[in-house]
């Protein structure tokens, strides 16, 4: 977990990135998309490829990976002040985390992003624990559709992740294809997700 207010050393992002910086309309965030970024740099310098160009492109899944690094793969989210960053060495990865807070409209979101099962299961949480078990799922699916780099091209609906924070086997033509975790940290909600080996 990086916190996106501590200031970093400068490594050059992309014009892309600065141009995407720009776009935003409260300096804050701003400089904390800045921030995670280049965190995401220094964490892939540090681990991986030290001195190594950090550049990076879309591939043909829609997924960024490292322009010289293909074997480096990475996710990044942040939420509010906090970001976090996974880097595997082979292994496609998705992470997604939101900050904990109350969501007035879970329901009706739910009602177009999660599966049958899934609505039923936050229908059956008590009122104190919806929020948490709405955020378990939706970083659930986020989490897999950056793995799979199909973003929401891929309907959210379409994909049973389960609201909780117990892993689960996410299918795909009817073979357990990716494994997603979740987990609950200080006022943090996250998830991960992996290929199944």
């Amino acid at each position: 977990m990086v916190d996106l207010d501590v200031e970093r050393r400068d490594i050059c992002l992309s014009p892309a990135e600065h141009e995407r910086a720009r776009r935003f309309r409260a300096p804050v965030q701003a400089r904390r998309y800045i921030h995670a970024h280049t965190a995401l740099r220094e964490m892939a310098d540090r681990h991986f490829a030290p001195g190594a160009s950090l550049d990076w492109h879309i591939d043909s899944l829609g997924k960024p990976r490292f322009a010289d690094l293909p074997e480096l793969h990475f996710s990044l989210s942040y939420s509010g002040r906090h970001a976090l960053i996974a880097i595997a060495e082979g292994q496609a990865i998705g992470i997604d985390i939101e900050r904990f807070r109350h969501i007035p409209d879970a329901r009706a979101v739910a009602r177009s992003c999660f599966t049958p099962s899934e609505i039923e299961e936050l229908d059956d949480s008590a009122p104190a624990d919806l929020a948490q078990r709405f955020l378990l799922g939706w970083t659930r699916k986020e989490a897999y559709l950056k793995l799979t780099g199909s973003g929401f091209t891929l309907p959210p609906e379409s994909v049973t992740v389960g609201l909780t924070e117990k892993p689960a086997q996410v299918n795909m033509d009817g073979v357990a294809a990716a494994t997603v975790c979740s987990f609950i940290h200080a006022d943090m909600v996250g998830a991960y997700a992996c290929f199944n080996q």
